[in-house]
């Protein structure tokens, strides 16, 4: 290590620092020496869970560490962004399923008499695990579970006193509580969904958008901005209903190196732009777009991703549901052909850069295929899909539908991740569908 030059120690560092920072933060530990040298790779692949007490820790090491006054700037060049819930909804929707949440999970709730907390100080950048279930596909699944009434870092809910550590110590989060399918009543759209609460679990807590919450997220993003090159933002670690989510807008300039785009839990990135920002296109140089659809059914369409990716040649689209709404219309009028074959297609691809096109379906629940017409929703759509893959070639566009398979949003954020991480290290990630390869199974029909 001594002999070496300082190039090629900082060319085999970056090789190392691959895994979303815990290499980084290693190397810094080492030794002054190390330290110094790792400087410039420490921060080239970060995965932040951004609870508010974590995310001003890391904007604040990051931006001292970009000081002109100490030399060239680290980049963050890969950047995996999971942004937690907020106060607010009382109601979800998941896999079909839109139930109002129990007392005991409420976030609007009165805390119990005697919450059992525990608190853990986390370093800045860590990940925080979320644990999957073994049996994710049983009778019995694994569902993320806000703690009541608390906020995030120790500011505390209204009706609820403030703990003794809060302000310096971090929750661990998620562990999920346990949720299994009961018969659907008549006016449900799904499956009845039981949530037992756990006992002494460690659960992701809602936070709340203050302005110094959206102040730190907007310096993180004008920080990694110029050089970002693969990012995934994911929004909350479950689905929620879309229109009572409150607002969280950061991002006011445009990152113009992001050449590979993953998304969950929103409709569109759109939503977390500053109004009047002149972003507009958001990600020129966009390449690859993966929207994962969990929890929006047919909310939405492509035409954000058509002025703010106008470069992109590869999407995949996952957790496609019926009834498919806008978007399944959308996404066909971005390839230039009809959703279905007695339709006429438009004159010309709305998306005309688009060359390759991925589509997966989420499954209809058990419960849902005991529903006549929930099922002849779930057999349009998938006419939909095939007739769309057919078309695509009229278009050269490659279209390949893949294995149909259901997991819950958390295991998504998870399968996210490997394949960020894969994408790093120039894996094949979520496209191994275009490349011949399949990938590994992940389930059947949920229940």
């Amino acid at each position: 290590m001594d002999t070496l030059p300082l190039e090629i120690l900082q060319n085999i560092f970056e090789l190392a620092c691959t895994d979303g920072g815990l290499t980084g933060c290693s190397l810094s530990l080492t030794s002054r020496a190390i330290r110094e040298a790792a400087r410039m790779a420490r921060f080239h692949s970060v995965s932040l869970v951004a609870y508010p007490v974590r995310l001003s820790s890391f904007v604040e090491l990051y931006a001292r560490e970009c000081d002109p006054a100490l030399g060239d700037i680290p980049r963050v060049a890969h950047l995996h962004l999971i942004i937690p819930p907020s106060l607010g909804p009382r109601r979800y929707v998941c896999g079909g399923v839109i139930d109002t949440l129990p007392p005991h999970l409420d976030p609007q709730a009165k805390p119990p008499a005697s919450p059992t907390t525990t608190h853990a100080t986390v370093l800045a950048g860590e990940r925080t695990p979320s644990p999957r279930s073994p049996h994710s596909h049983s009778a019995k699944h694994k569902f993320p579970t806000p703690r009541s009434p608390a906020l995030a870092e120790g500011n505390p809910a209204p009706d609820s006193p403030a703990t003794p550590h809060a302000r310096t110590h971090q929750p661990t989060p998620p562990n999920h509580a346990q949720a299994q399918s009961e018969p659907p009543t008549p006016n449900s759209v799904g499956p009845t969904v039981v949530i037992t609460q756990p006992t002494n679990d460690k659960e992701p807590q809602q936070i709340v958008y203050s302005p110094e919450y959206r102040d730190a997220a907007r310096t993180l993003a004008r920080l990694v901005a110029p050089h970002v090159e693969t990012l995934v933002i994911q929004r909350g670690f479950r689905c929620q209903v879309r229109l009572l989510t409150p607002e969280l807008a950061f991002l006011d300039r445009p990152f113009p190196r992001v050449r590979e785009l993953t998304i969950l839990g929103l409709a569109d990135a759109g939503e977390l732009v500053v109004p009047h920002a002149r972003v507009a296109p958001l990600f020129p140089a966009a390449t690859r777009l993966h929207l994962v659809r969990k929890g929006l059914a047919g909310h939405g369409s492509m035409g954000f991703w058509r002025e703010h990716a106008p470069r992109a040649t590869h999407l995949r689209v996952s957790c496609l549901r019926a009834p498919f709404g806008k978007f399944v219309p959308s996404l066909a009028e971005s390839v230039g052909v009809a959703h279905m074959p007695d339709l006429s297609p438009p004159a010309k691809p709305a998306y005309p850069t688009l060359r390759a096109v991925v589509l997966h379906q989420d499954p209809p629940t058990v419960a849902e295929q005991e529903k006549i017409a929930v099922v002849e929703a779930y057999s349009m759509l998938w006419h939909s899909l095939e007739h769309l893959k057919a078309a695509c070639a009229t278009q050269n566009v490659e279209a390949v539908i893949a294995d149909p398979f259901y997991i819950h949003f958390e295991e998504w954020g998870d399968r996210l991740r490997n394949e960020w991480l894969e994408r790093i290290v120039g894996g094949s990630g979520c496209w191994k569908e275009l490349e011949g390869q399949q990938g590994k199974e992940c389930g059947g029909v949920p229940s």
